[in-house]
């Protein structure tokens, strides 16, 4: 089954619904009687309406074109083979549930020019791994990235005052957040997952206050500290990564090397960073 068109630009300008779109439906669109796999969006068009690709299966990529400003609410929600989007520069709004559950999306590199990205906009996007945000970004609303299992870590850009409730929730390969400015108004609701989460900060900030920090950390596993020694070793991957403020582990060749200083963080048995690789570790230096 599909939806045949022959106009993308005037599908692109409906309006629809939860319960109108003939997509959820259907699943496939054909456009010339051809299905669409790399979807091209045609220049003109400024925004993305509400809806406008809501569970289409066929769609694999995404190029939006140069003048689009914003992407509606639930636009691509449940496009589980969506891999990968292209966004021009002047972008400036995600619409809440955007990329809901678009399970295959790998990443996503945000223009600057982006301020707000809507809530639930990327929840139960599995294969997310990598996420640039925009530097123009102002708040993360709840629930954006809720349920990301594929995220390691994610950087928080200068100019973000508001972070949601939930929005790193059942993140659960989280390991790392690095705030680039002041403290967010909201940090208490970070509540990212159960796992150890270590945020860097920027030092000699005033706005980072040990009270403001003690609050935040009381009702989650997550640690913060003022250095990061980023420089000092590779990125956060699957065979490596940090296991305390200035504690690092990397898995090589069977052995697990625990290096750094300071005190490691308290995981549970599954919750170990190095867990998916239990059964390859030989030895422990």
């Amino acid at each position: 089954t599909g939806v045949y068109i022959s106009d993308l630009a005037a599908w692109c300008r409906i309006s629809f619904d939860y319960s109108n779109n003939p997509l959820q439906i259907a699943k496939n669109l054909y456009l010339h009687d051809r299905l669409v796999t790399n979807l091209l969006v045609p220049a003109g068009i400024t925004s993305i309406s509400d809806y406008a690709f809501y569970g289409c299966t066929s769609i694999t990529s995404v190029t939006l074109p140069d003048g689009l400003t914003a992407i509606g609410k639930n636009a691509f929600q449940n496009c589980t083979n969506l891999q990968s989007i292209t966004m021009p520069a002047g972008v400036q709004s995600i619409g809440s549930s955007a990329f809901y559950g678009c399970a295959s999306l790998a990443s996503m590199v945000m223009p600057d020019s982006i301020s707000t990205v809507g809530a639930n906009a990327f929840q139960d996007c599995t294969a997310l791994k990598r996420v640039v945000l925009s530097k123009g970004l102002t708040e993360l609303a709840t629930s954006a990235f809720s349920g990301c299992t594929g995220l390691i870590s994610v950087q928080i850009p200068e100019n973000v005052t508001t972070i949601g409730q939930y929005a790193f929730y059942d993140c659960d390969n989280l390991r790392i957040i690095r705030f680039c400015g002041n403290a967010p108004e909201t940090l208490r609701d970070l509540d990212p997952t159960d796992t150890v989460i270590i945020c860097f900060y920027p030092a000699n900030n005033p706005t980072w206050t040990d009270e403001l920090l003690d609050t935040a950390r009381l009702p989650y596993n997550v640690w913060f500290a003022s250095k990061d020694p980023l420089s000092e070793h590779p990125t956060e991957n699957d065979t490596s990564g940090y296991c305390g403020r200035v504690a690092y582990w990397a898995v090589k060749d069977g052995v697990l090397t625990i290096s750094g200083s300071g005190e490691m963080a308290n995981y549970d048995y599954e919750g170990m960073p190095w867990y998916s690789l239990y059964e390859s570790i030989e030895a422990v230096v």
